[in-house]
């Protein structure tokens, strides 16, 4: 049976890179400055209040420069935002 008739929206595809590229620095950036750690979760957690504040900054940051690519792709903000939040 040929499936040739499928095709791959390349806007998913991109979306896609997007929100694994978002998880994969926030986390990272979490790794490099919070002490704390959710054993449910298995991931940093930030413990304090400067902690915290630099966690969300480094967020709000990052998702502003991915909402660039993201456009210049005919992907909104929107669409960039509920895939970030569905992702896990």
């Amino acid at each position: 049976m040929s499936y040739s008739y499928i095709q791959i929206d390349p806007r998913l595809i991109k979306l896609d890179e997007l929100v694994e590229t978002y998880h994969r620095k926030t986390d990272a950036h979490d790794d490099r400055i919070c002490t704390g750690y959710d054993e449910r979760d298995r991931c940093s957690m930030p413990t304090t209040r400067w902690q915290f504040n630099k966690v969300n900054a480094y967020a709000k940051q990052l998702f502003k420069e991915l909402v660039e690519e993201a456009r210049a792709n005919n992907i909104t903000p929107h669409e960039l935002l509920t895939a970030i939040q569905k992702h896990r």
